[in-house]
């Protein structure tokens, strides 16, 4: 029995059954949550702030996605590709050109003109 528990009797004022454990180590398993929690505060740290800095990568130009395509597209040539295949990155290939003149737009013949 530890030191103390024995001098526990009924009759004892509250306060001093309190105050008996008070040499005992306390101690508990925290989850994985329980310390990211305690960590982030630690640190300050707020994730939301952290998100709305990352800025975004830049839209690649329509020369720069023709070149990824070309090269993905020499790649897949290279090896054994079946026929479906071939109509995929064909396919692939058709909806990047699509793309392009979808968002390419021939300026109209009236900007040229402005009022000088």
């Amino acid at each position: 029995m530890p030191e103390g528990w024995s001098s526990i009797s009924s009759g004892q004022e509250y306060s001093d059954f309190v105050q008996t454990d008070e040499q005992l180590a306390v101690c508990g398993l925290q989850s994985i949550q329980d310390l990211v929690e305690e960590s982030r505060a630690a640190e300050g740290d707020d994730s939301s702030n952290d998100e709305a800095e990352v800025e975004p990568e830049p839209v690649p130009s329509f020369s720069q996605a023709l070149k990824g395509y070309e090269t993905v597209s020499r790649y897949l040539m290279s090896g054994e590709l079946t026929e479906e295949g071939m109509r995929s990155v064909n396919r692939f290939g058709q909806i990047l050109f699509k793309a392009h003149t979808k968002w390419a737009r021939q300026p109209t013949i009236t900007k040229f003109f402005k009022d000088t």
